[in-house]
């Protein structure tokens, strides 16, 4: 049977363990904390020196995040020292009510606040210098945080029944990820993750910004309102490297035509017949967690024995279709992947590795 689509349940068998104090986190209260992305761990910093926190945003290892008096006062905007927690008054803005706030790549602010009427939400970007917000337009009623993603889309948690949604951050519009889904997580803060949104409150959740789906990691958290990274992603290339083996196989297994092997997008290398194989009536890739070196009288074994813990099959000459699970666990994993083909009497012969780091890009 045609196996075509990887499953991140065969890539656990070698998904790698990570494990850091990696998030900075700071609950409404004003106390400041590191969390464990993957475990949920907490490590208290100590107070921040300010109260009511509801958001904040990074850029460049900078840290702000604002503070709300009370109802009507300006929220004061204050940088926060991420080894001691400790804050500093920055600029008071001339938003009040910040529920969530982000930094675009050329360092521009955008936060989202009620108007002076209290219904719904709007969409602003604040002057750090001089605390002067512009107002974009209305946004998404109940939005409670903002984030920008990976790829480079401004997302939001809206409380009032959609969940996840994507922001025009020119408008202000917001569209719902995915309607046949609602919003049912309690969500006060979102944070970029290597392929989603990590976000929560007194939860950590993981979220899939192509479907809007979540996945509940850790819980025990101190009523968080404010996420940032502490180390921040720069995304990880995805390589493919051809590796003949020792004697050498032919080199007839080519890297993928369009992609190579990115978390979320389809992986589609391809055995060319030219010269190998040329009777075949079946290829296949068999993709095991390190390489290995074994002559044998088909050809030199690439992967690991006993047997390789995913394999898949195609016609011949025609690329494989792999599509690559969008899951965090896989970035910066090694595999070796061998293709062979077989003909109609059971000649089966071996091609070359491609030895590949699973990225994001």
């Amino acid at each position: 049977m045609s196996k075509r689509v990887l499953t991140a349940v065969g890539f656990c068998l070698f998904a790698p363990v990570v494990s850091a104090q990696d998030l900075l986190a700071v609950g409404w209260s004003g106390n400041a904390y590191t969390l464990d992305s993957s475990s949920g761990a907490q490590v208290a910093l100590g107070p921040t020196g300010f109260a009511n926190v509801n958001a904040m945003a990074s850029s460049l290892g900078v840290h702000v995040a604002s503070s709300s008096p009370g109802p009507g006062l300006p929220d004061e905007l204050f940088l926060l020292d991420a080894a001691t927690g400790a804050g500093a008054l920055l600029v008071v803005a001339d938003v009040s009510g910040i529920r969530g706030m982000a930094a675009a790549q050329d360092g521009t602010l955008y936060a989202c606040a009620p108007p002076s009427n209290g219904i719904g939400r709007d969409l602003y970007t604040i002057d750090l210098v001089t605390g002067a917000g512009t107002l974009i337009g209305p946004t998404a009623n109940g939005l409670q945080a903002l984030e920008f993603g990976l790829d480079g889309k401004l997302y939001g948690w809206d409380t009032s029944g959609p969940g996840l949604v994507a922001i025009d951050p020119a408008t202000g519009v917001a569209t719902d990820v995915n309607p046949s889904i609602g919003g049912g997580f309690d969500v006060q803060s979102l944070v970029a993750d290597g392929c989603g949104l990590l976000g929560g409150n007194d939860k950590l959740f993981l979220f899939d910004t192509a479907t809007g789906g979540g996945s509940a990691l850790a819980g025990g958290l101190n009523d968080l309102r404010a996420l940032a990274r502490l180390v921040p992603l720069g995304g990880v290339t995805a390589t493919e490297t051809v590796r003949l083996g020792s004697p050498p196989n032919p080199d007839a297994f080519l890297p993928g035509r369009t992609s190579g092997p990115v978390v979320g997008a389809t992986w589609d290398p391809v055995l060319d017949h030219t010269s190998f194989h040329p009777a075949a009536v079946a290829d296949f890739v068999a993709i095991s967690s390190g390489p290995a070196n074994i002559p044998l009288p088909i050809g030199t074994l690439l992967c690991q024995p006993p047997a390789p813990e995913l394999t898949f099959s195609s016609p011949p000459g025609v690329p494989f279709a792999l599509a690559v699970p969008q899951s965090c666990s896989l970035i910066g994993l090694n595999a070796s992947a061998q293709g062979a083909a077989i003909d109609a009497v059971g000649g089966l012969l071996l091609a070359n590795a491609l030895d590949v780091v699973f990225g994001t890009r």
